[in-house]
């Protein structure tokens, strides 16, 4: 550490927990011991990263160390250890699900046992609280509306990457593991890293590993998931009649296959869980059933991968923004910056997903990015002022507020939006990141 700390048992605690899970997973821990190494933010942010995994040891950076333990964010990097530092890849095809999508689902797997059931779906659907917005399934279809989608098995470019081998990518490892089994597939990637430890592995060789411990054939779930782009888009029908559930899952090409869970509720919290096999154009179900049906839904815990109504309306609302950001990250800042405008002239008149509050915020980063201060600060007060405002970057909003104060010395603007900051955040679950971003912030001195 760079200073003492008071959180450094909770993480030395909350590191061997999440190790110890994945040696269940992956196999014997190749190193000694593990370390965290402290990186002042600065030099982080110029080599790229917020955390990085290397042979028995991370190195973090500052903001992240100033923040509540984060079981998502070292579960993955904890399980870099095994996959990308452990296992190399020879060639480029499946390198990144091999790497990065493998260690985020390790990150999955920590959740998941050690903050229970509701913690990972949240996880799957819409990210990890103080964890990165994208890497979810949320996130990728965004990314997917935005056409900012490639083939997992032959991603290119570091972003690009990052984005969609951290959201499809694990959700895709996951779906497979519950295809297959759990433990089956646990078995496997044991087998992979203690046959393959200090050697690389083909994506050959991975997928070959896979159906010889899963004794079948596997073909179908690659190609559909590995070999092409999107996701799939299941329409649910269904009809009572007395004493009997029917229903029918309907899909257009190409067609996805897979166990679907389906639940059935009545007006009294009956429930009626069931599997469904779906595969083709049309699936249909008829169940027996005791009690008034008053909902039927797909796939109600999020465990594959899919659109739903409500996140292909967010989606395709904020494709402008996610393209945007897209081109920001790629530190394309006038492409970022028309992509931004152009979206704030066909923002809905009824704005429910606050696509203007995150564009005006876009063009502030990208403001702030080109030290226009001034500028900056009149777009974030108009994103604040949105009719509609997005609660988990509410308070990165402010944040940014803080930060181009400060630069300004516009004391009474940092001070406001130090402590709106701190409401959102709370109001948000507590655990943004956006208060830590701001902490070492100083504070302009008031006028003489």
């Amino acid at each position: 550490m760079l200073h003492p700390r008071d959180n450094a048992e909770k993480y030395a605690t909350g590191c061997f927990n999440i190790l110890s899970l994945l040696v269940q997973e992956f196999g014997a821990y190749p190193h000694p011991s593990f370390a965290i190494v402290e990186v002042p933010d600065d030099p982080a942010e110029k080599a790229g990263f917020s955390g990085a995994s290397v042979e028995g040891f991370i190195f973090a950076n500052t903001r992240s160390l100033d923040s509540d333990f984060n079981t998502a964010y070292y579960g993955h990097e904890l399980g870099h250890q095994w996959w990308g530092n452990l296992v190399g890849f020879r060639g480029s095809k499946g390198a990144s699900m091999l790497s990065e999508g493998m260690a985020q689902f390790g990150s999955l797997l920590a959740v998941e046992a050690l903050e229970g059931d509701a913690a990972a779906e949240h996880y799957r659907r819409t990210g990890y609280p103080g964890y990165s917005q994208w890497q979810d399934g949320l996130g990728y279809l965004k990314l997917a509306a935005a056409g900012i989608d490639h083939r997992l098995v032959d991603i290119t470019g570091a972003t690009l990457s990052h984005q969609l081998s951290d959201s499809k990518g694990f959700l895709v490892w996951d779906a497979l593991s519950r295809a297959i089994g759990p433990g089956q597939f646990s078995e496997v990637l044991r087998s992979v890293t203690q046959q393959y430890q200090y050697k690389s592995i083909s994506w050959e060789e991975f997928t070959r590993m896979v159906e010889a411990g899963a004794r079948t054939d596997l073909k179908w779930f690659f190609d559909q998931w590995f070999e092409r782009t999107g996701a799939p888009d299941w329409k649910l029908a269904w009809k009572q009649a007395g004493p009997a559930l029917h229903g029918a899952i309907t899909q257009t090409a190409p067609y996805y296959r897979a166990s679907v869970e389906i639940e059935a509720g009545g007006k009294h919290n009956q429930k009626l869980i069931r599997t469904v096999e779906v595969n083709g154009p049309e699936t249909k179900f008829d169940w027996p059933i005791d009690f008034e049906v008053e909902s039927v839904e797909l796939d109600p815990h999020f465990h594959l991968l899919h659109w739903t109504p409500q996140y292909r309306a967010e989606a395709t609302a904020l494709i402008n923004w996610t393209r945007g950001i897209d081109m920001l990250a790629n530190n394309k800042l006038e492409e970022a910056l028309r992509q931004f405008n152009d979206g704030l002239q066909q923002v809905p008149s009824r704005d429910v997903h606050g696509v203007r509050f995150e564009l005006e915020y876009g063009i502030a980063r990208v403001l702030i990015k080109q030290t226009k201060m001034e500028e900056a600060r009149e777009h974030l007060k108009l994103a604040l002022a949105s009719p509609s405002q997005r609660a988990e970057d509410l308070p990165w909003v402010y944040a940014a507020l803080a930060t181009v104060a400060s630069a300004l010395h516009d004391g009474n603007t940092f001070r406001s939006a130090v402590e709106s900051a701190k409401a959102a955040d709370r109001a948000a679950g507590g655990r943004t990141g956006a208060v830590e971003s701001i902490n070492r912030l100083q504070a302009p001195e008031p006028p003489r």
